[in-house]
Order: C-alpha cells, then structure tokens, then sequence
C-alpha cells in the first residue's frame, strides 16, 4: 500500500510538471512545536535541581528551511510536495552541569492547494492568490541530550532515538506574483501528530524512570513561512504576449 501511494504521487508530481504555472519553493520561517508531554519532563528536571542558576527552558520554537513544488492537476487544484528541516533548542548552563536538548525535525509533506477562484480558469491572471492546503505526510524526528558535551546514556547506550511519525495537515496560504518568473508565498499550516513516542526520554534527563511522566506525546506542529517562488514554465498568455511582440518588430522593420 505505502509503495502504491509513494508511485501515485511521483505520477502526478511527474506528468505536472509538464504543465504551465508550476512552481519551485524556497521557503524559510518559523516553527512552533505545542506539546506538553515533553515540557512536563523538563519542568521536573528544573524542580529536582532547584539550586540550579539557570533553568532547562521548555521546548517551545525553532526556525526551519525547506523547499517544495507546486504542479497544476486541474483547474484551481496543485500537488505539493514539500520537505522542511526545523531545529529546536533547549540549553542551560550552569557549573559543572551544562544540559543542551536538542530536536531536529525533517518533515515529508504531500498536499493538495486548492485556490477557490481558479476553479472555472483556463488561465491565471491574479497577482494574489489565496489558496487552502490538506493533505499529510511523515516526519524523521532525532532528538539529542548532551550533558558537559557529552551524549547521555541509557542503558550504557548513547541516547540517540530516530522517530518516524506520520501526521495530517492544514494551511493557508498566499502567492504574490512580482514577474512573470518570481513571486513570494506565505503559508500558514498546522500539522497533527497523533502519537510521537521519544524513547526513554524521561529517564535520559532525569537520570531515571519516574512514575507519571510519558515519552510519547501528542503534538501539534505549526509553522509560518515565506518562500520565494520560481515559476518553471510560460503559460499561454505569455507565449501569446511573446508572438504578438515579434509580429509587431517585424512590421517595423
């Protein structure tokens, strides 16, 4: 099944890029990870160690970068593969204890943009358009703990997970036309994780196993970009502008 629907989606991205008004997205932003399964482990991490100056913040936002493709399958509907790397960071230091948390996030998305105003056009003539996002995708999460520049260990093993969850997603968005080629877009997206279970994660940072604190978690994910986008090829409008101007040179010459 994961193979069929992996081969329909290449399908698609493949016979779309053969069409006009398809994009490259060069994307960069912001990312809010909202959970509070993790943020409670921390909380007795600080508790426990309340001589400590300086506290283990919560893990709360990290920037991203991704790039992504918007192809045309039918009036006012694109498919959109994207792929996006967040970084999350939780420091403190403190003497003789230096604690750095940190989460890095791949995420592979496949959505489908609909921009309600195109449905019934042949051809796109906005600057603006508005468009909503669905679709879903899976993500590598690997978080690591270091502790005096060291990996901590569990078991005698360095902890170091890697986590494969899947997720659904949700935005809204905008592209902006500057020229013919470039253009901006900003989204807007949430994506949500039913389950993401960080193994041992609790007793890697409190040094043991405590009863009432969980490794898996359920996760909201938000993220908030701006891309620059790059168009792949003319559409018709543009070859027609291209033909009447060399009609036009050659009656002046």
């Amino acid at each position: 099944m994961k193979n069929a629907w992996l081969s329909l989606v290449f399908f698609m991205t493949w016979i779309s890029t053969a069409s006009a008004q398809n994009h490259w997205d060069f994307q960069g932003g912001r990312s809010v990870l909202d959970q509070v399964t993790w943020n409670r482990t921390i909380q007795t991490y600080n508790l426990s160690r309340f001589w400590l100056n300086e506290p283990l913040p919560e893990i709360q936002s990290g920037w991203l970068g991704g790039i992504g493709f918007n192809g045309v399958l039918l009036k006012g509907v694109y498919i959109s593969p994207q792929v996006q790397y967040s970084s999350f960071r939780s420091a403190a230091n403190n003497p003789n204890l230096n604690t750095l948390l940190r989460f890095r996030w791949i995420n592979g998305t496949v959505a489908f943009d609909l921009f309600p105003l195109e449905f019934r056009l042949d051809t796109v003539r906005y600057r603006v358009r508005p468009f909503v996002r669905l679709g879903g995708g899976a993500s590598l999460v690997m978080p690591r703990m270091l502790q005096n520049d060291s990996l901590v260990r569990v078991g005698g093993e360095a902890w170091q997970p890697m986590v494969w969850p899947f997720y659904y997603h949700v935005g809204l968005g905008v592209r902006v036309g500057l020229s013919r080629s470039v253009g901006l877009v900003f989204t807007a997206t949430h994506s949500y994780y039913p389950s993401v279970n960080l193994r041992d994660f609790s007793t890697a940072l409190n040094s043991n196993s405590l009863v009432g604190l969980q490794n898996d978690a359920i996760v909201n994910y938000w993220n908030f970009n701006l891309g620059l986008s790059l168009r792949l090829h003319p559409t018709e409008e543009d070859e027609e502008k291209k033909e009447e101007a060399k009609k036009l040179k050659r009656r002046r010459y």
